[in-house]
């Protein structure tokens, strides 16, 4: 359909013509020509007023539908195909055109939002947006609804966040991120018999930390399961040990009361020595692992001020002065003749223990240990290098899981309880540092990262 600016175009060339038609015809009947140009620009005068009226009355009718459809458009009433066909059928062009790319942006803008809605509406955690200085709820998903046990149907937006969830703990980490002005995670229990655990994370979203943005993950369920894991780990432990002990105890008796001559009997009672010897090592492993992750979760233990150096050099001496079947060569560069840190003793020589130890059991005779201690303002880096058979560069993210070895055959042969390693891992996220096996052509690499904490 011709829109109302093309039935304007055509009607401006109609009168154009018909209005030149009319001053030949007066150039031809005119007598005088003064009369002629006063007439002629009378009525161009006439002709450009009309114009000119109908032009505004036009323009204002056009914004009076702009502003209209803007209103609709900021009212949500706006629907897109419906008013387009109108706009396309009664307005002129430039009005349409405004009209149209309205709609664009707006179609954008309600599918980026209908994206980002789908994306909070599968988010598994809960999620709150609050305005910081009146507590007022912006935004709230049905995961958290869910979380803190209220309907999904019950209207939250505009309300106080405490008026829906009222928990003095809670409330203590907003505060504590609203004073602070910065990211908080914090823990925190539901219920009188504390049977929901939840991790609250609080940081801002705008510039002027005018916003928060919550979230709220319940944990519960993982920490039972960790709970019973670790319980079940610490009982196996502790009951193996009694029988093993009396197991080891015995053969040992038994063998030295059998002579030399009952050679089948003494090649069996070492192979009960042996694996008994080796579910032992276990069994202590396995402890050392649990003591060190029930103290990753305590915040009672207190760090002390320890000399690295004297405590690597005595755990050296405690290893290689009962070693007799290798010659080793250990080459230490330390920067200081004192390396004071402020850690925990009993694990940092957990940590020394199990890698020289490591690195003494695949080193062949005559083989060399090196042990690097860099120390800068806020961290010291420990560099444990051998020239043993080294690891693949496939096994290097993988050794540190528990009960992981890198070559079955070699495991048996120079046996291992597959804890170490992830003992020294432990150990060291204890200390919040960082450990980690590094390509190295000559052999085996680690690398200990421990911050300074005074």
């Amino acid at each position: 359909m011709i829109n109302i600016f093309e039935r304007r175009r055509y009607l401006i060339i109609l009168i154009t013509i018909l209005y030149f038609f009319g001053i030949l015809e007066q150039i031809f009947n005119s007598e005088n020509f003064l009369d002629f140009l006063s007439n002629i620009f009378f009525q161009l005068s006439t002709i450009i007023y009309i114009f000119s009226v109908t032009f505004v009355i036009r323009l204002i009718s056009s914004a009076r539908k702009i502003k209209r459809l803007s209103n609709e458009i900021i009212s949500g009433k706006f629907i897109n195909d419906i008013n387009l066909v109108k706009a396309k059928d009664s307005y002129d062009k430039a009005t349409y055109e405004i009209i149209d790319s309205f709609s664009k942006e707006l179609s954008k803008e309600k599918n980026s939002i209908n994206e980002l809605e789908n994306i909070l509406a599968n988010i598994k955690f809960g999620l709150m947006v609050i305005e910081n200085k009146e507590d007022k709820i912006i935004y709230i998903n049905n995961e958290l609804k869910k979380i803190i046990g209220i309907p999904n149907s019950e209207p939250c937006i505009n309300k106080k966040y405490w008026e829906i969830f009222f928990n003095s703990s809670f409330s203590d980490v907003v505060n504590e991120a609203k004073k602070n002005k910065s990211f908080v995670k914090s823990e925190i229990s539901l219920g009188s018999t504390l049977d929901k655990i939840l991790v609250v994370r609080i940081g801002f979203i705008d510039n002027n930390k005018n916003k928060m943005l919550i979230t709220l993950s319940d944990v519960t369920e993982t920490r039972q399961m960790n709970k019973i894991k670790e319980e079940l780990v610490l009982n196996v432990s502790h009951e193996l040990r009694t029988p093993l002990s009396g197991i080891i105890g015995a053969t040992e008796l038994l063998n030295s009361n059998i002579g030399k001559e009952d050679e089948t009997i003494n090649k069996m009672i070492d192979i009960i020595v042996r694996n008994s010897s080796r579910l032992n090592e276990i069994t202590q492993d396995l402890l050392i692992l649990s003591e060190i992750e029930n103290k990753e979760k305590s915040k009672d233990i207190e760090r002390h001020i320890v000399d690295l150096k004297e405590l690597i050099d005595n755990v050296e001496e405690i290893i290689f002065s009962s070693q007799k079947d290798k010659e080793v060569k250990i080459i230490k560069n330390y920067q200081n003749a004192s390396i004071p840190f402020n850690g925990y003793p009993s694990e940092l020589e957990k940590i020394f223990t199990n890698l020289l130890q490591n690195s003494l059991k695949f080193i062949p005779n005559n083989g060399k240990i090196e042990i690097n201690i860099i120390q800068n303002l806020d961290k010291i880096i420990i560099e444990i290098k051998d020239n043993g058979p080294g690891i693949n560069p496939a096994n290097l993210e993988k050794i540190f899981e528990r009960f992981y070895t890198i070559d079955s055959s070699r495991s048996k042969e120079l046996s291992g309880t597959g804890l170490g390693l992830s003992i020294v891992k432990h150990a060291v996220s204890l200390h919040e540092g960082k450990i980690q096996a590094l390509p190295f052509n000559d052999g085996a690499f680690f690398e200990i990262t421990l911050p300074i904490i005074n």
